[in-house]
């Protein structure tokens, strides 16, 4: 690919604009593949056996997990707990995996992650959700093959929202970094890290999302216990991945300064 760019560029029949045009591409995907290389994908799986202490903290994430199963309430500091991991790998802290001293900060950045997914998730349920009930209401008046349309239509409708889940590894990344809650739940702002570092991110999302679906169940084979422990598994190489992601989207450690004149990574 850059080396047709390159041709392009010095064939005398291409106007300039066209030029600029490749030469713009060609440097944006240079970017991207030296970004997604620089990340250290095998460390997030591995990091916290590095620990002394890795099979208490992992026993002690696994319990709140097994208990948060019940109770709901437990696995915000979980959520927190991953949000430092996140935090510890963007500041080059050689600690990684964190103890569970801080039980208060863990859950004071689970909850603002969680209301942060809970507003972007919002307006995609309010137009999916009025669109499946008025068309369920409607089903007499117009017909059900009529009233399917409108609430695929509004299914539709609500998918652009859906997109911002894909933003929120990099929001996650801002809240660790500023531990700010409305810095972190702008979306302008995710997709400005986001952008910083696509391939990144997108590798990290799979991994993430693979490690979800597999897990599991490998957890339930082995043992109903292990299940809890996969669980924490996965946020644990997510954690690692997404700050991972955010320092090279964002040039180092604490890159990050929001605020109204904030420029994207280029």
């Amino acid at each position: 690919m850059l080396g047709c760019a390159s041709d392009l560029f010095y064939n005398q029949n291409i106007d300039l604009l066209t030029k600029q045009k490749f030469w713009f591409v060609s440097l944006i995907f240079r970017r991207e593949i030296t970004e997604t290389l620089q990340m250290d994908y095998g460390k997030a799986f591995t990091f916290a056996f590095e620990d002394e202490d890795w099979i208490k903290k992992i026993a002690i994430g696994s319990v709140l997990i097994l208990v948060g199963m019940f109770t709901g309430i437990l696995l915000i500091p979980v959520i927190g707990w991953t949000v430092e991991i996140t935090r510890r790998v963007i500041n080059g802290d050689p600690n990684e995996l964190p103890d569970w001293s801080e039980f208060g900060q863990y859950f004071s950045d689970g909850f603002k992650l969680m209301v942060i997914a809970f507003v972007w998730a919002l307006p995609m349920l309010l137009i999916i959700g009025c669109a499946a009930g008025g068309a369920a209401m409607m089903v007499d008046q117009l017909g059900e093959e009529t009233a399917g349309i409108i609430a695929a239509v509004g299914g539709c409708l609500g998918l652009p929202f859906a997109f911002l889940f894909l933003l929120l590894p990099a929001s996650q990344g801002i809240l660790a970094d500023t531990g700010s809650l409305g810095q972190a739940m702008n979306p302008i702002n995710a997709f400005k890290v986001f952008r910083g570092n696509i391939g990144g991110y997108l590798i990290a999302l799979v991994i993430y999302t693979v490690l979800g679906a597999v897990l599991p169940n490998i957890g339930v084979i082995a043992c109903i216990v292990g299940m809890f422990v996969a669980f924490l598994y996965q946020y644990m190489v997510g954690g690692h991945l997404f700050g991972q992601a955010y320092r090279e989207a964002t040039g180092g450690a604490s890159a990050m300064h929001m605020d109204s004149t904030m420029q994207a990574p280029i």
